[in-house]
């Protein structure tokens, strides 16, 4: 018995969402290079459970797939949880009527696998360094090896560039 092929969500579901700001990495490099995460954020201000809302430049065209958008405030906030966090989340959305519409959204989990990776690559190097925030973030979002190659075969590399 064959195994059928996944089936990836039409590219419309990795789209903005209506009312947001959009742009490109270039545009988030220029408008929040020199701040920490905790600047960019904020910059919508917090919740009532003391949450970040995210930037204000919610949705980034990713460069690498023509046609898809990264919604920030899940790279940004659910990503440096990781997936499984992220996927908590979205069944805990599941379960109100307010957010049901919301979960389970495809965007959401990609975008919650691309913050992961960034971190789990550069978080270390935002300890260190945490106004360079939107430097390493437009580095590792344009490079299809960082992106996509083990994480180990390009940990070394990425710590060499940094010093």
């Amino acid at each position: 018995m064959a195994i059928p092929e996944y089936q990836f969500p039409p590219i419309e579901s990795y789209q903005p969402k209506k009312g947001y700001q959009t742009g490109t990495v270039e545009e988030f490099y220029l408008r929040y290079a020199g701040k920490t995460y905790d600047e960019i954020v904020g910059e919508k201000g917090y919740d009532k459970f003391n949450q970040p809302n995210g930037p204000n430049l919610r949705y980034v065209e990713d460069p690498l797939r023509s046609g898809y958008f990264l919604d920030m405030r899940h790279v940004l906030i659910i990503g440096r949880y990781g997936q499984i966090a992220g996927a908590a989340l979205e069944m805990v959305q599941m379960l109100s009527k307010q957010t049901r519409k919301s979960a389970m959204d495809p965007q959401d989990f990609y975008s919650n696998s691309v913050g992961e990776r960034f971190y789990l690559l550069y978080g270390h190097l935002l300890k260190n360094n945490p106004s360079k925030f939107a430097s390493y973030f437009r580095s590792y979002i344009k490079n299809q090896k960082y992106r996509s190659a083990p994480i180990e075969n390009i940990f070394m590399e990425i710590n060499l560039k940094a010093y």
